[in-house]
């Protein structure tokens, strides 16, 4: 675990105010004043391990976590691959450029320069709206995050930031959804071959985990239709 240093030699009053401040988190100063009281931005070894790019006018923390990281520089755990090898320029303008965090096409289409529908398994006849639209940073940062893929959110609590009605009318949970795999044990994030962007046909998918039921009922002659037909989701 790489732990700040300033953390390992101040304490947590390095940074923040044991009582009350006019900043967020109780910080000592202002966000982006504050990493800079330590780290010299003018030095050279600092301006290239970030392509030159004035990072001073940006957030730290958007790659960087403030307090401890599994990863070299307190890097977030998962990074974009120009952010890892400070190639800012993929996405963004010329460091050089008078606005040099200027994005260098439209977001859609900067995704799709690196990112086809073969390797996003995009390709199916039922998108999602937000993948279908162009709208990548609906569920991915850009920059680096602390979930894998880049997930701005963590398991399910990303499919409810706009599928609240799915969560609030959820009184017993179906045990896939409580799962580590949450929603993706049933639904695809980017298209699928089925209505809902399920994984499968209605009674395909169910009888992945519930082959058991499937098995028993085939011992028996006589069989409820919606069975037969694999409308589980009728009752």
């Amino acid at each position: 675990k790489v732990v700040h240093s300033v953390i390992e030699e101040e304490g947590c009053r390095a940074c923040h105010q044991p009582h009350y401040s006019k900043q967020p988190d109780l910080l000592t100063m202002e966000p982006e004043k504050l990493c800079l009281s330590c780290h010299d931005d003018g030095d050279s070894g600092f301006e290239k391990a970030h392509g030159d790019y004035p990072v001073a006018q940006a957030e730290c923390t958007t790659c960087h976590n403030p307090h401890s990281s599994d990863t070299a520089n307190l890097l977030r755990g998962s990074l974009h691959a120009p952010v890892a090898e400070a190639e800012c320029d993929s996405c963004h303008n010329a460091a050089s450029d008078k606005e040099p965090f200027g994005l260098n096409a439209a977001a859609g289409e900067l995704c799709l320069n690196c990112h086809d529908d073969a390797s996003m398994q995009g390709g199916a006849a039922v998108k999602h709206d937000p993948f279908q639209s162009g709208e990548c940073l609906s569920c991915h940062d850009p920059h680096a995050a602390e979930q894998k893929s880049l997930l701005v959110s963590k398991g399910n609590a990303l499919c409810f930031n706009c599928h609240e009605n799915t969560s609030d009318m959820v009184r017993f949970s179906h045990a896939p959804v409580e799962s580590e795999e949450g929603c993706l044990s049933c639904h695809a994030p980017h298209s699928a071959a089925y209505k809902g962007l399920v994984n499968a046909s209605e009674g395909e998918l169910c009888y992945t985990c519930h082959s058991d039921v499937r098995t028993a009922g085939n011992k028996n002659r006589q069989q409820h239709s919606p069975f037969t037909e694999g409308m589980c989701s009728s009752c």
